[in-house]
């Protein structure tokens, strides 16, 4: 079995078959399901060709037939690989946000919820005072 970083080069190029055959299923069972799949397609244009089918029921022969195709199949799978593997990340991610924002946000509501504003203005002016930033404005307004 092929490396991941393999894997995940061809699904990022749109290889899906080569990424979804190498992730779900070895190459002579994708051939096999080809092989599979040109032969049914046979019999039903042979159906045809006999008068067992009439037209709507080749139509939906093939119809059907091209919901089994492998190709397809392969295709749809590395996409939904693809879109699962972004909606895994991206919720990750959230999670990892949310989770940091949360705390981070209680714990300066829990801070800045037991100690009433006019006791903040307090402290500011207190601190301006300290650093001398007060004292040079107000000695410029005089």
């Amino acid at each position: 079995m092929p490396a991941w970083s393999d894997l995940w080069s061809n699904v990022k190029r749109g290889d899906f078959k080569a990424a979804t055959g190498d992730l779900f299923l070895d190459q002579e069972t994708l051939d096999a399901g080809r092989r599979a799949d040109d032969r049914l397609a046979q019999i039903a244009v042979r159906n045809r060709e006999r008068g067992i089918y009439d037209d709507a029921q080749y139509a939906l022969t093939l119809e059907r037939l091209g919901y089994s195709n492998t190709d397809r199949y392969a295709g749809e799978v590395g996409q939904d690989f693809v879109s699962g593997a972004e909606e895994g990340l991206a919720s990750m991610q959230r999670g990892v946000k949310d989770t940091l924002t949360s705390t981070a946000g209680f714990s300066l509501r829990a801070i800045l919820g037991f100690v009433p504003w006019w006791a903040w203005l307090l402290l500011l002016i207190w601190a301006l005072w300290q650093l001398g930033l007060l004292k040079r404005v107000l000695t410029k307004a005089s």
